[in-house]
C-alpha cells in the first residue's frame, strides 16, 4: 500500500528470519542451487606467478642521449584461480604474452626528459572456467565450460620530465597512459545462458584505458667498494595516481620505494 498497490492478490514468500553464515555457505555449496562452491574463507597463495624472461639492448649510450630496446616473454608458469572458490585469485592466468618496447632519454646539466613505449601482444589460450558476465557476481556450475580466449593487446606510453637538484639527487614528474583492447572468444562474442536467459556478451567491459600522473625522487651515487671497484648505489621513491579512464578503470594509487646495490 505504501507504494501505491491497493490489493495484493497473491501470497508472497517473504523470509521469516535472518540468514546466518552457515545458511550462506549452504546456499553457495549446495548443488541444488547450481553453485557447488567451497565454503567462504580467506585463501593464502604461496605459489610462483607467471615468470618473465627479457632482453635489453642499449642502442645509444651517450652522456646526453640514451636509447634502449627491450623485448620479453611472459611465461604461463602461474596457477589459475579455482572455479570452486569465490575469493581465490590465483597466482597467474597461465597465458603467454610477448612484449616489445623502447626507452629513450635526453639530458642536459640541469633538466632531462625521458619517454617509454611498450606494446604487449597477449596470445590466445584455452581454459575451463565459469563464464561470469560483468553483471553476474557468481556463476552456477552450468556456466563452467571449456573455451578459447584471446585477451586484448596492451599499449603503454609514459613521459618523465626531470630536474637535477644535485650531483646525486633528481626530482621528476610522470605522465602515464595505459590502453587495453577488448577480449575476444572463439565462436563469437556471446554465450547463451544455460539457465534460459538472453545471450551474454563476454567481451563487454573488458577494454579499458587510464591516464595517470605522478612524480618522485631519484638518488644515484658511485662509491668505491672492496678491491677498488667503483659501483653505483641507487634508491628512489615514486608516486602515481589515476586521473581519468574508462568506466571500469580502477581509481588506483601506487607508491614505490626501492634500493639497488650492485656487485661486480
Amino acid at each position: 500500500q505504501a507504494f501505491g498497490v491497493s490489493t495484493a492478490i497473491v501470497t508472497l514468500p517473504l523470509p521469516t528470519k535472518r540468514m546466518s553464515a552457515d545458511d550462506v555457505d549452504s546456499l553457495l555449496g549446495d548443488t541444488a542451487y547450481g553453485y557447488a562452491l567451497l565454503p567462504l574463507e580467506t585463501v593464502r597463495i604461496y605459489e610462483f606467478g607467471d615468470a618473465e624472461v627479457g632482453l635489453r639492448l642499449g642502442l645509444l649510450r651517450g652522456d646526453r642521449l640514451r636509447t634502449t630496446l627491450h623485448a620479453g616473454v611472459r611465461l604461463p608458469t602461474g596457477t589459475r584461480e579455482s572455479n570452486l572458490h569465490v575469493f581465490d585469485a590465483g597466482s597467474g592466468d597461465r597465458q603467454m604474452d610477448i612484449e616489445v618496447g623502447l626507452d629513450a632519454a635526453v639530458e642536459s646539466a640541469r633538466v632531462g626528459f625521458a619517454v617509454t613505449a611498450r606494446y604487449t601482444l597477449q596470445l590466445a589460450d584455452q581454459l575451463t572456467a565459469r563464464l561470469t558476465p560483468p553483471d553476474r557476481p557468481i556463476a552456477p556450475t552450468a556456466w563452467e565450460l571449456p573455451y578459447e580466449r584471446d585477451l586484448g593487446d596492451v599499449i603503454q606510453l609514459a613521459a618523465y620530465p626531470s630536474l637535477r637538484l644535485s650531483e646525486s639527487f633528481r626530482a621528476y614528474g610522470s605522465v602515464y597512459f595505459f590502453r587495453k583492447g577488448a577480449d575476444s572468444y572463439a565462436g563469437g562474442l556471446t554465450v547463451q545462458d544455460p539457465l534460459g536467459g538472453p545471450a551474454v556478451d563476454l567481451s563487454r567491459g573488458t577494454a579499458h584505458r587510464a591516464l595517470s600522473y605522478g612524480g618522485g625522487v631519484y638518488y644515484r651515487a658511485d662509491r668505491a667498494r672492496g678491491g677498488g671497484q667503483i659501483l653505483p648505489i641507487e634508491a628512489g621513491l615514486s608516486y602515481q595516481a589515476a586521473f581519468s579512464g574508462s568506466a571500469r578503470t580502477p581509481k588506483s594509487t601506487v607508491l614505490n620505494l626501492y634500493l639497488r646495490l650492485y656487485y661486480r
